[in-house]
């Protein structure tokens, strides 16, 4: 699943970034085990500190780890070489 994302960004989601190929899988691996690691900590503080639902849990961590995961992606993993300049 991990090469499969990581082609569709490449290729669609974030074509013509500028970016190598080497460059960008490195960071975006880097990129989903954060959001790996996000997910599992927000499962474990909404459902065993605040003792919400399981699924609302989920839902709710999965969100959270979804929107910063592209968010990091485009400003970070799958940024271009002329971004660069403008940051």
């Amino acid at each position: 699943a991990f090469f499969l994302s990581f082609t569709g960004h490449q290729l669609f989601t974030f074509q013509g970034h500028g970016s190598p190929v080497s460059r960008s899988l490195l960071r975006y691996s880097i990129t989903a085990a954060t959001g790996f690691g996000l997910n599992q900590m927000l499962l474990y503080v909404l459902h065993v500190i605040f003792h919400l639902p399981p699924l609302l849990s989920l839902v709710i961590s999965t969100g959270v780890s979804a929107v910063g995961g592209f968010i990091l992606s485009k400003v970070w993993a799958f940024r271009g070489q002329g971004a660069r300049a403008a940051s």
